[in-house]
């Protein structure tokens, strides 16, 4: 095959992947949404504690699914596999490191909130000197200026936000994919077991 038809193929397996985990995390959720008004109705306010466990029970699925669907698109970009022997690859790696997936999650997690931070500052920090153009413009009428300023504000932000977007995006996938190398290779160990002095 060539270079083409390799990229082609697993290209239309990724497709199939990301929209069966899509199709799955929607149905989880509408299902949970469905089921805690039936038991609501049932069983009125002593519904609220078992809806509380239903949404619990859907987040711990769709983050298995999420997990899995990750890995399976791991190994087949690394392994050059079927989607069918990702799958059962990213199966055995997540049930063999479920914390390690877990403690992954949450860095990836922190690493986007610090992003936002960023991302938010930045907005702050060009909203200033609009604002202050903004309350010259109404003195001197120069509304030209206040619109380049804005468009200029606007230009700026979306730059580096799709810098920003890359960046984690790139960070992310350079994120899993080192780590599913670590764990078929065997050399990875949760950092909670670790604290605890379990090896």
């Amino acid at each position: 095959h060539t270079l083409w038809h390799y990229g082609t193929h697993h290209m239309w397996h990724m497709a199939v992947l990301v929209l069966a985990r899509k199709i799955v995390v929607t149905l989880i959720s509408v299902g949970t949404v469905y089921l805690g008004v039936f038991v609501s109705r049932v069983l009125g306010v002593w519904g609220n504690g078992v809806n509380v466990g239903l949404w619990i029970l859907s987040v711990i699925l769709v983050a298995i699914v999420t997990f899995l669907s990750i890995y399976t698109a791991t190994a087949m970009m690394i392994e050059s596999i079927h989607l069918k022997d990702a799958l059962m690859k990213a199966v055995a790696v997540f049930r063999n490191h479920i914390l390690v997936s877990i403690e992954m999650a949450l860095m990836l997690f922190g690493v986007e909130l610090i992003a936002m931070v960023l991302i938010t500052a930045l907005f702050v920090l060009l909203a200033i000197p609009v604002y202050f153009l903004g309350v010259i413009t109404l003195f001197t009428k120069a509304t030209m200026i206040f619109k380049v300023a804005i468009a200029i504000a606007v230009v700026l932000l979306l730059i580096v936000g799709l810098i920003v977007v890359g960046f984690i995006t790139v960070f992310e996938v350079s994120a899993w994919a080192s780590l599913y190398v670590r764990t078929r290779e065997g050399v990875v160990k949760s950092r909670i077991l670790h604290f605890f002095g379990v090896k």
